[in-house]
């Protein structure tokens, strides 16, 4: 990462893959750590990846919808009739019997009523509710949406606040969430419209009407539903009601040129004798080559290279760039290394 990337005049953000490995480190140093983001951006799929990356247990608690006792416990008279103690349940009870390493994760936080905040509080204060220690294995971890996004956020106890190590701010990356459609099964023609036009990541917008624009979580829903193989007049609304109307139309765009390019398994079976058609649209080659980084494997890199050697440099980087970040043993392979090396000096 450059310096430009990491320092920014009006706010530092990190991506979802430096996220996933500054908090994995945070954790395994048992150090307590607070995200902050956009809905939608991921903050909670990233919060997941941290604990398995990490081999820990994940309590994952949502304070917005809980009482102060669920952080507390319930008040009970005891036998002797004479005084009353606070009795764990639900997350705090499995937090207190924690044995091993454990992620306690609390979601959405800034958007709890204060009540139950102020009771969070003691556990990130103290690591304790009355008499019941939280045990050394455990570690606090937290994520919650920021006050311009209009999603219920009025703000956070400073004791709260100032309880986290550090508080990162998780922003949109174009490779990061390429990668993860392609691990998770998105369809071609989405990725191809995101590497397009990238600034569909962060075209957010909060609003009061009841209506979707798109983020990293609601490009996914587009994704599902595109693979749900629905007609185009149910697809068509469906996608409207995904990512809005007009970010819909671009995206099925997207699809309908699938008609247009060139078949990436024709070509790739025959990859010496595969000619790329001169004026193809710039939206065709983007399919185009993410077409190609989907069939991409080991065994086949050599054709995939050269079908993409056809292309100018910038669409071979951008497909080979996505078929390494999805399957690193693509890079162990001799003709990616050819191709590294004949163009090294370029990307210097």
């Amino acid at each position: 990462m450059s310096e430009s990337q990491i320092v920014d005049s009006v706010t530092v953000q990190v991506s979802p893959s430096v996220l996933r490995s500054l908090g994995t480190k945070l954790v395994l140093n048992r150090e307590p750590f607070l995200v902050k983001g956009q809905p939608g951006v991921g903050k909670t799929d990233c919060l997941e990846w941290i604990a398995k990356d990490a081999k820990h247990d994940l309590i994952l608690s949502h304070p917005v919808v809980s009482d102060p006792t669920d952080y507390k416990g319930l008040p009970a008279l005891m036998k002797d009739g004479k005084h009353a103690e606070f009795i764990p349940i639900g997350d705090l009870h499995r937090a207190l019997k924690a044995k091993k390493p454990t992620v306690f994760y609390l979601d959405d936080l800034g958007q709890a009523p204060p009540l139950t905040q102020a009771a969070c509080m003691q556990l990130l204060l103290a690591r304790r509710i009355n008499d019941h220690k939280i045990p050394d294995c455990v570690t606090f971890v937290a994520a919650t949406n920021r006050k311009e996004d209009r999603a219920g956020v009025s703000s956070i106890l400073e004791p709260v606040k100032s309880r986290f190590i550090t508080i990162l701010e998780l922003g949109v990356n174009l490779e990061d969430w390429l990668s993860w459609g392609m691990e998770n099964d998105m369809p071609a023609a989405l990725l191809g419209y995101v590497s397009y036009d990238p600034s569909v990541l962060t075209a957010f917008k909060a609003t009061a009407d009841v209506v979707n624009s798109p983020s990293p979580r609601t490009l996914a829903g587009a994704g599902r539903l595109m693979n749900m193989g629905l007609p185009h007049q149910e697809l068509v609304p469906a996608l409207a009601g995904a990512i809005g109307e007009g970010h819909a139309a671009g995206l099925f765009g997207f699809i309908k040129i699938g008609d247009s390019m060139p078949d990436p398994d024709m070509a790739l079976e025959k990859p010496n004798k595969f000619v790329l058609p001169q004026g193809l649209a710039a939206q065709v080659l983007y399919l185009f080559c993410v077409s190609i980084a989907f069939r991409a494997e080991k065994a086949n890199m050599r054709a995939c290279i050269t079908v993409l050697e056809t292309m100018r440099l910038e669409y071979q980087a951008m497909a080979i760039n996505l078929i390494v970040r999805n399957d690193e043993k693509c890079r162990n392979t001799e003709a990616y290394i050819d191709w590294q090396s004949k163009n090294a000096s370029t990307f210097l």
